[in-house]
């Protein structure tokens, strides 16, 4: 038998000791989530607009970030 994928196969491990893993991907897909949850499933515009806007203003401090890092390391 092939092991089942998916989100059911997620919930079935165990959950991970050590190191908390906190990432910019795993942030904004929780903002993500946060914003379709409580701004489109509950009708409340104000709050997924609000969400929205700082999951822009956080991309765009990551690749601002990310583009002056690689001009300061390119040695060209």
């Amino acid at each position: 038998v092939a092991p089942m994928r998916g989100i059911a196969n997620l919930r079935s491990q165990p959950p991970h000791r050590g190191i908390l893993r906190i990432s910019p991907t795993n942030i904004l897909l929780t903002l993500g989530d946060f914003a379709v949850r409580n701004g489109y499933y509950r009708y409340q515009p104000d709050i997924m607009l609000a969400t929205v806007v700082i999951m822009i203003i956080l991309v765009s401090i990551i690749q601002i970030s990310g583009s002056r890092l690689a001009s300061f390391l390119d040695k060209r």
